[in-house]
């Protein structure tokens, strides 16, 4: 059973009940006070006719009968009685109106009120007793009271009519009310097909703030979540395939100009000079394959390594790295300088030590000819923070969002000129992700990179031994 038939029969069951419940009462309650009132009136009557009759025999004594029938015939005439009967025992003194009425008779006592019917016809009788001349009597009056049973029944054939034409109105609101509640979740529910079909895209129309409005919402969270993951998953899977044609690509290369010279040396008979280069080519595409591996490694090692970080001096670290690499960039005309901040964190020094060598590396070769590398180490806000500046040829736009992944280079000619394999970023990325900080990368196509990396909280530097280190204005 659909949900919206079930809110429809429950919404009609529950006005049917409460009407049926409040009708009956209201004409039962209504039907009940108006016999009170017959009733009192009736009785109200038979007592002032009592009254009027024990005046009439204490006046009259030696007239037995013949003043009171007198005026039983004038009571009768204005009380609204149907019947009326004196008498004694089972022998009739005095009797008038409906003939072959067969009210019941009562016994000698107390007044007593009776309701009885006969036929179609509703009758109230009241008895009581008269004293004539030492002798009890028993007096009966009857009132026909058919008018208020008829009344009930009017007020019954209209609570019917009214019943059913409230009931169809009712279960016509109550169709249109419950078709307006759960449309909302019919929408949800063709939101959540297309979604299964396929179609990430779809949100709801959030119309309110109650159950059905907060249902809207969580179900726009939850595709907004899911788009995202799924996008991010088809991203990495991108990536993965980028990653196999990358590194297909950087296998065949060497192995190419390997198998080539390799075979050559084998079927033709070379004089020393050409065995001298095919060997010098085989040796150099050997060792970039080399590097390749050991760069596999070392990004494989860092992804299922667990770091265990120590207080270290961050100026300190900064300095060691500058001196060991600045012969190798002065080789290449590249001056590298530092300014340090004294601090220290909690750091894998050797991870760091990689990570800067990297970026200083990918510096340099981003200069062409001569230009200038500077690592500066501060603490905003007590965080640390690297930065590795360079003012070489830097990146376009659209390239940053991509430089650490495996085997990407803005410049592939160049790259693989100077030896590189495209993976050296993604190390560093995955260096940074170790330590729980953040990788930026700025850059301006001819005003060179700005790569920023942000590590932990800075530490006492008397619990740590950190001390000045040079610095050099950039």
């Amino acid at each position: 059973m659909r949900f919206r038939l079930k809110i429809l029969l429950c919404m009609v069951l529950l006005l049917t009940a409460a009407y049926s419940a409040g009708g009956a009462l209201l004409i039962s309650r209504s039907f009940a006070e108006s016999l009170e009132r017959e009733t009192d009136s009736a009785v109200r009557a038979f007592r002032g006719a009592l009254s009027a009759l024990s005046l009439v025999n204490a006046a009259e004594s030696d007239q037995r009968f013949s003043d009171i029938s007198a005026t039983l015939d004038r009571i009768y005439d204005y009380s609204g009685w149907a019947l009326a009967e004196l008498y004694e025992g089972d022998r009739t003194v005095y009797s008038r109106g409906s003939a072959g009425l067969s009210q019941p008779r009562t016994e000698s006592g107390d007044s007593l009120v009776t309701v009885f019917s006969e036929g179609e016809e509703h009758w109230l009788q009241v008895s009581g007793d008269l004293n004539v001349n030492r002798a009890t009597f028993r007096l009966n009056a009857v009132r026909n009271i058919s008018a208020v049973y008829d009344a009930r029944a009017r007020q019954q054939s209209l609570y019917r009519r009214v019943f059913c034409a409230l009931f169809f109105a009712a279960g016509t609101l109550s169709w249109a009310a419950a078709w307006l509640l759960t449309r909302p979740l019919g929408e949800v529910s063709a939101a959540a097909r297309r979604m299964a079909g396929g179609d990430l895209d779809v949100r709801l129309a959030i119309r309110s703030r109650d159950e059905v409005g907060q249902l809207a919402e969580s179900f726009n969270y939850m595709a907004g979540r899911l788009d995202g993951s799924i996008r991010a998953m088809q991203d990495e899977v991108d990536r993965q395939e980028r990653f196999m044609g990358s590194f297909a690509h950087e296998l065949k290369t060497p192995m190419t100009s390997i198998i080539g010279y390799a075979d050559l040396i084998r079927t033709q008979a070379l004089d020393e000079g050409e065995t001298m280069e095919a060997a010098h080519y085989i040796f150099s595409e050997g060792r970039r394959l080399e590097s390749l591996s050991l760069k596999l490694l070392e990004l494989l090692v860092a992804k299922n390594q667990e770091i265990a970080p120590a207080p270290t001096a961050v100026d300190q670290l900064v300095s060691s790295v500058v001196r060991t690499l600045r012969p190798v960039c002065a080789q290449s005309g590249v001056t590298l300088r530092s300014r340090c901040e004294p601090g220290a964190c909690l750091l894998d020094a050797d991870l760091i030590r990689s990570l800067l060598v990297n970026l200083v590396d990918n510096a340099r070769k981003a200069i062409e000819g001569s230009g200038n590398v500077y690592i500066v180490a501060d603490w905003p806000e007590d965080r640390c923070r690297i930065r590795v500046l360079d003012n070489g040829r830097g990146m376009p736009p659209e390239t940053v969002a991509h430089v650490t992944e495996a085997f990407y280079r803005v410049d592939k000619s160049r790259s693989r000129a100077q030896g590189g394999a495209g993976l050296g970023l993604t190390l560093c990325r995955q260096i940074v992700e170790l330590h729980g900080g953040e990788l930026a990368f700025d850059s301006r196509v001819g005003n060179g990179t700005c790569v920023t990396v942000t590590l932990g909280q800075r530490l006492d530097p008397a619990e740590t031994g950190a001390g000045e280190s040079e610095e050099e204005e950039p």
